[in-house]
């Protein structure tokens, strides 16, 4: 994928579905600014993302927001975008398949990866959507995918995002760690694709398994409201998985 790729421009009701509005700049704006964002969340914990021979996945690509943007600037990794939406997937194979490959997905595993064939898997507000149940379900096929020592990398709405919710989701927030709410959804999205909110203490308590621990918890990281959940496939490290 080149630059010029890059500034393919998706059409107005796909951009609205990932970003929430049409506008074109805010598109480009967010797409970059969180490409960076995850470059940053690697950098600081001195992992390596984008390195030749690497396997990324974009978990949630919609029209390639952010995987337009990471590509040009790390071309020597392998890359793949998932998705539920399959318009969305369909663009992104008619205009972006020159770098990387799309597949759509149901809204429950399994992914079209063999076990521990994928080094790094970053997710973009997806889990800020998604019911509790779909969460863990997804946290076990990741830990299948990954290679041993490989990353995963996920955003959700944290306390910052929750200061925003209505009392009664606060309070099922406080009481329960986790409020997975309808919301109205996304327009050309399935019905259960509506709004979830965390607490770091649930994550931290219930995402770890013996499969996946955590590494990090970075607070408003992405998109510069979301919480970021690094963690990593248990098992000796692959080389370039450092």
């Amino acid at each position: 994928m080149t630059t010029e790729t890059a500034g393919l421009m998706p059409p107005a009701h796909l951009r609205a579905r990932v970003t929430g509005v049409e506008d074109e700049a805010m598109f480009q704006f967010f797409g970059h600014r969180i490409a960076s964002e995850i470059q940053a969340l690697f950098d600081n914990n001195r992992l390596p993302f984008g390195t030749p021979g690497q396997t990324i996945v974009d978990f949630g690509c919609g029209c390639a927001r952010v995987l337009r943007h990471v590509i040009p600037q790390k071309p020597q990794a392998r890359y793949y975008g998932v998705d539920v939406d399959a318009q969305a997937i369909e663009w992104c194979r008619n205009n972006l398949a020159d770098r990387a490959e799309f597949a759509v997905t149901e809204r429950l595993p399994p992914l079209p990866f063999d076990d521990a064939t994928v080094d790094v898997v970053y997710g973009v507000s997806v889990f800020s959507h998604i019911p509790e149940g779909d969460q863990q379900t997804w946290l076990a096929e990741f830990s299948r995918i990954l290679t041993p020592g490989g990353i995963l990398l996920l955003s959700v709405n944290g306390a910052t995002v929750a200061r925003m919710a209505t009392k009664p989701v606060r309070e099922k927030l406080e009481q329960d760690g986790i409020a997975y709410v309808r919301d109205g959804g996304i327009s050309g999205l399935p019905d259960w694709y509506q709004m979830c909110f965390h607490t770091r203490h649930h994550i931290e308590r219930s995402w770890p398994t013996a499969g996946l621990r955590l590494e990090t918890y970075t607070e408003c990281a992405v998109m510069m409201c979301q919480d970021a959940v690094l963690l990593r496939k248990t098992g000796e490290h692959l080389e370039g998985v450092r």
